[in-house]
Formats: C-alpha cells, sequence, structure tokens
C-alpha cells in the first residue's frame, strides 16, 4: 500500500446504484465501462459520497 492506489482519497470513484466504493480505480476509467461490482455509470466521487453521507445522518440524527 505504499504506492496509494489502495487507499481511499477524495477522487476515488463511488457507485450510487450499489453503493460500491471502487478502491484502487480512477473516476476517468470507470466514466466508461462502469461499476466493477454491477456495471452502473450512475457514479460519483469518494468526496461526493462522504459529503451526502454527512447531510444523511445529520437529517435522520444518527
Amino acid at each position: 500500500m505504499t504506492d496509494g492506489q489502495d487507499e481511499i482519497d477524495a477522487d476515488t470513484p463511488c457507485c450510487r446504484e450499489c453503493g460500491a466504493i471502487n478502491v484502487g480505480f480512477h473516476m476517468d476509467e470507470l466514466v466508461q465501462c462502469g461499476c466493477p461490482e454491477c456495471g452502473s455509470h450512475d457514479l460519483w466521487t469518494y468526496l461526493e459520497y462522504s459529503e451526502d453521507f454527512d447531510d444523511y445522518l445529520k437529517e435522520t440524527g444518527g
């Protein structure tokens, strides 16, 4: 894990359909081929995913 490819960063692609956090991939790779887990092209970055999750927790009191 010294090269950083096995770590989550702000640009790590996440799937809106199945919720997979696709560590080791870049957004531009998955935009073309889709999520490795489910094939969906509905992707967002980990930063967007985490901000949305934080908002959800605030709304639900979690």
